[in-house]
């Protein structure tokens, strides 16, 4: 009605501001992160406007074969801010204090597109969010504990992957890649894959063919090979033994003209392809709830059991997930190296992973 649309909608006044934020940038009233957060924010709701949530959006009336780009601004309700910011965090796999900054950053929009004529409803994400955990919990507890059959699914599944489209090789063998990485190791998505900018992805140079520890001066020895590098959100060292298994993988994505700095997963930046492609491979093992941070889980889950299992003194999960304690160094992994050893010598893993190297050169992956 007219009430709702007299200040018309966010994708009709962002095009000027743009421009106007860009003037004062230049004149040196306004910083530049005012923009990129700014812009960040509009595209986000834009994006969620128009992906599958502009039912939400529409309003009375209005049919799903021409759905509007955004609502009118005085249209905007509390409920579609806070599905907006649960579809950020869901979907698209952001923490919740970003998704809060986004909603306060479109606000601040919304403020200064009506001259602070209009201001978008509060949003109390957190009581929202500790009704949704009751529920996710209530509902999805017995999911995140995973079996071999499910870690094998999973990793079967990806024979359908089709992005990213210009690799060296076919998409599959960087995913079940990825799958066999995570169901090893539970190492950040960051830390291996980055599909975000700004983060530094795992390269060639992390992985040590040379069964000898990375560490020089620690006598142990892998003869598999290890994996050496920092984590990105810890600033920490992580040293782990590979397996066949790993190895196999990774040299099925290896390339003899790899450099060191080389990604050992060149996948493009983007947020979206990279959770779209996980949602399909995952709705194709039967487990469209299946979160990557649940393999992570399943992990920590796995060395407790397997520690206990053989004997394998008091090794903790943090030390192969990289959240060890402040003092965990290079030194701590040279310490804890016969018990990584021992601990990935046992490592379970569904058969179909156990593929050798001789099997990859045939390309039985593809």
């Amino acid at each position: 009605d007219d009430a709702a649309s007299d200040l018309g909608r966010i994708s009709e006044h962002w095009p000027w501001m743009a421009v106007e934020f860009s003037d004062q940038i230049a004149a040196g009233v306004r910083s530049a992160n005012s923009l990129k957060d700014a812009r960040t924010a509009v595209q986000r709701w834009l994006e969620f406007c128009v992906k599958g949530a502009h039912h939400l959006c529409a309003p009375s009336g209005s049919g799903p074969s021409d759905p509007p780009p955004d609502p009118p601004i005085r249209a905007i309700t509390q409920r579609q801010l806070r599905d907006w910011c649960w579809w950020e965090i869901d979907q698209l796999g952001i923490k919740q204090s970003t998704a809060k900054k986004h909603y306060s950053n479109l606000r601040s929009v919304v403020r200064y597109m009506t001259d602070d004529a209009y201001d978008l409803p509060d949003l109390e994400l957190d009581k929202d969010r500790q009704k949704r955990m009751r529920l996710k919990d209530k509902a999805v507890s017995h999911k995140t504990s995973l079996s071999q059959e499910s870690i094998q699914q999973l990793y079967l599944a990806c024979r359908n992957a089709i992005w990213p489209f210009d690799l060296p090789h076919p998409a599959a063998r960087y995913w079940r890649a990825f799958v066999v990485m995570q169901a090893h190791y539970g190492i950040r998505t960051q830390d291996v894959a980055a599909y975000k900018s700004g983060f530094t992805p795992l390269t060639w140079e992390a992985i040590h063919w040379d069964p000898r520890h990375p560490v020089v001066n620690c006598q142990d020895s892998n003869p598999h090979g290890w994996i050496s590098m920092q984590m990105a959100k810890t600033e920490r060292d992580l040293i782990l033994p590979m397996t066949p298994s790993v190895v196999a993988h990774l040299r099925a994505i290896y390339r003899p003209d790899c450099l060191p700095d080389d990604r050992v997963f060149p996948l493009p930046r983007n947020s979206d392809y990279f959770y779209q492609q996980w949602a399909a491979i995952t709705a194709g093992a039967g487990m469209p709830w299946l979160k990557i941070k649940n393999v992570r889980s399943h992990v920590e889950t796995l060395v407790h059991s397997v520690v206990a299992d053989n004997g394998i003194g008091d090794l903790k999960p943090g030390v192969v997930l990289g959240h060890a304690g402040k003092s965990t160094s290079e030194k701590h992994y040279w310490e804890f190296a016969p018990q990584l050893i021992r601990l990935f010598a046992a490592w379970p893993i569904p058969d179909v992973m156990r593929t050798s190297s001789d099997d990859v050169q045939l390309g039985l992956f593809d």
